[in-house]
């Protein structure tokens, strides 16, 4: 629930308080909030961030006082916590072929979408089968995982980027780009770069929905796929045998 019914008061202190005597004052929506600080600058700055967010028209949340903007920039989820989400939103609804094409294309997302400087990084193919047969495939979320997998899925865990930094031209840009790239290096197949970018930008659709970002960040980036002869985008981990048996 969001509220554009925004009501700041003048900063205050209070004689009883020594350690945190000033006081921030506020309402949303007839709820009254307050904070307090240890000085006067402290609560001016804090007062400003407020006063800005409702000069800027921004909603603020009823149930914390908070503007909506500040909430969602301090939202952990990561990318591979959502893309779990995602697919297990779609599941039931979706054709086997579709199935397949979401877990691809976010199979190659999420790898991207990593901390480079996470140590004890497993390799990217170790990454892609894990994530392919297991961490994003709902049917096999109850099956024992080997060992080797489970440490990959582990580390993606913690390595993963929240979806608040897709907030980002250049994050989004990195991600398109990559798609462009087969796993040999060489161009990927035109079709398998749209089929691609329209996963990835469905998935921050649905982080809009869930208020994970403002708006879709995609719209914000004047990009265009590559024009590449039509070629078969063979991608190992996804041809695997052993991927769909269920």
């Amino acid at each position: 629930m969001k509220s554009y019914e925004v009501q700041i008061w003048e900063i205050g202190k209070r004689a009883d308080r020594k350690a945190r005597p000033w006081r921030v004052r506020w309402a949303v929506s007839g709820q009254r909030f307050e904070d307090m600080f240890r000085t006067k600058a402290l609560a001016h700055s804090f007062r400003a961030e407020l006063v800005q967010a409702a000069n800027a028209g921004e909603p603020f949340d009823p149930a914390t006082g908070r503007p909506v903007s500040e909430a969602r920039t301090k939202n952990p989820t990561t990318w591979y916590a959502h893309s779990r989400a995602y697919v297990e939103m779609k599941w039931p609804r979706a054709a086997a072929k579709t199935r397949r094409s979401i877990v691809e294309a976010l199979t190659s997302i999420t790898v991207t979408l990593t901390r480079p400087t996470k140590r004890g990084r497993p390799t990217d193919a170790l990454l892609r089968e894990a994530l392919y047969l297991y961490g994003l495939n709902p049917r096999r979320w109850s099956d024992e995982i080997p060992a080797e997998d489970a440490a990959a899925l582990a580390w993606l865990e913690t390595a993963s980027l929240p979806v608040v930094e897709l907030d980002s031209p250049a994050m989004v840009r990195r991600v398109l780009d990559s798609l462009c790239v087969r796993l040999d290096g060489k161009p990927a197949a035109a079709s398998t770069v749209q089929r691609k970018r329209a996963t990835f930008y469905n998935v921050l659709g649905y982080a809009v929905e869930l208020e994970l970002v403002a708006s879709n960040p995609v719209d914000r980036v004047q990009w265009t796929a590559p024009e590449v002869a039509q070629s078969i985008d063979r991608r190992v981990v996804a041809n695997s045998p052993r991927c769909w048996r269920r």
